[in-house]
């Protein structure tokens, strides 16, 4: 039996349905970025990558984009690392990403030396930084230089002054001393030579100096004679044990 209903509204009941976020975040958190410091062994030429690890708080469906800045410290721009591109992007969908930054190679012994990177975020982009400023940091690659002086130097009686050559076996970015001192052999001070002790000092970059005592110049005929200098107490470099003692041999003219 079959029932018409007629003059009657009949409602529809609504109900509400709830879904559950199980993906690890919160929706609508704003993308932290997070960048690491970073730390690179110098090359001696060329240019090395320095990689400063970035990574987010959770994938962005957007590209994010940020922008870069570079800020010398013991470390200048040009002669120890190379200005990174002005911005950096983080492609959609990815968490973890490389900024990179190039660090240029030389012979030059120096200290450990740093510059910082500062970040910041484009106009209209939604992102915070765990930190808008860290840290590159360059580990020298080569040796504090030696010093030697000349092994053997010929000069004649009446040249006026004789001349060792005492240099670094690499360049150095800090001052560098060593003191000398002479010591008679057949030629004596003050009759066939003059001078005694003193310092010689180099500039940083600076690899060769030269220095010798006056020749004394005399009427007396005499065989070739001799004597030596003898390098000590150095700063700023090491002295090589084969290269502490030059001889410098006068020629008689008479």
């Amino acid at each position: 039996m079959t029932e018409e209903v007629s003059n009657a509204n009949v409602l529809m009941p609504v109900g509400t349905g709830t879904i559950l976020n199980d993906d690890g975040g919160t929706q609508n958190t704003r993308t932290t970025v997070n960048v690491q410091p970073a730390t690179i062994a110098e090359g001696d030429s060329g240019t090395k990558v320095m990689e400063f690890p970035i990574s987010l708080n959770q994938t962005s469906t957007v590209p994010i984009t940020i922008n870069v800045a570079t800020k010398d410290g013991s470390a200048k721009i040009g002669v120890d690392y190379l200005s990174p591109a002005n911005t950096h992007t983080i492609p959609a969908g990815r968490m973890n990403d490389t900024l990179v930054v190039p660090v240029l190679g030389d012979l030059t012994h120096e200290p450990t030396e740093t510059f910082s990177v500062k970040l910041s975020a484009v106009p209209g982009s939604d992102i915070v930084f765990n930190s808008r400023k860290f840290i590159g940091t360059i580990n020298d690659n080569d040796p504090v230089p030696t010093i030697i002086v000349t092994s053997l130097v010929s000069v004649n009686e009446n040249q006026g002054t004789g001349l060792f050559q005492i240099s670094l076996s690499n360049p150095t970015s800090e001052r560098a001393s060593v003191n000398f001192e002479f010591a008679s052999g057949t030629a004596e001070t003050p009759g066939d030579f003059r001078g005694r002790r003193g310092k010689v000092k180099f500039d940083p970059g600076q690899l060769i100096d030269s220095l010798g005592p006056a020749i004394v110049n005399d009427n007396l005929p005499e065989a070739t004679e001799t004597f030596t200098i003898l390098l000590t107490d150095s700063r700023g470099a090491v002295l090589n044990t084969s290269g502490l003692v030059g001889t410098m041999r006068i020629i008689d003219d008479d």
